[in-house]
C-alpha cells in the first residue's frame, strides 16, 4: 500500500488554510507530554483500533509520531477503515520541530 505523505512545511501551510484539519497524534503519553504540536488530537497507537471511532473518516487528518514510522502503520489503518483524506507526517514532529517550529522541543 503506498502511503500519503506530507512534509512539515506542507503542514504548516494546511493548518492555516484548513481550519477543520486534524492533526491525529499517536504517540504514547510520555512522549506527548515532552513535545506537542498544539491543536492536535491525542490517541496513542496502541489504542486506535479501538477509538477509531472518534475520528471523523470526512475529515481531513494528518497522522503524526516521533519519526513518522508509527504514523506511516496508523494511515494505512484509516486509510483500510475509508478514511479518504488522510496521509503521514514525513518524519514526524521531530523533523517539523526542526524544520518548522523550533520552538517545539525535539527529543
Amino acid at each position: 500500500m503506498d502511503i500519503p505523505q506530507l512534509s512539515p512545511q506542507e503542514l504548516e501551510a494546511r493548518m492555516v488554510a484548513e481550519p477543520d484539519l486534524v492533526v491525529l497524534d499517536v504517540r504514547p503519553t510520555k512522549e506527548r507530554s515532552i513535545a506537542t504540536l498544539p491543536g492536535s488530537v491525542h490517541i496513542p497507537a496502541s489504542q486506535l483500533v479501538r477509538r477509531i471511532d472518534e475520528l471523523d473518516p470526512d475529515a481531513p487528518t494528518v497522522v503524526l509520531c516521533h519519526f513518522g514510522i508509527r504514523s506511516m502503520a496508523a494511515t494505512a489503518l484509516l486509510l483500510e477503515r475509508d478514511f479518504d483524506d488522510v496521509c503521514s507526517l514525513t518524519g514526524g514532529i521531530d523533523l517539523y520541530a526542526r524544520e518548522v517550529a523550533p520552538d517545539i522541543p525535539r527529543y
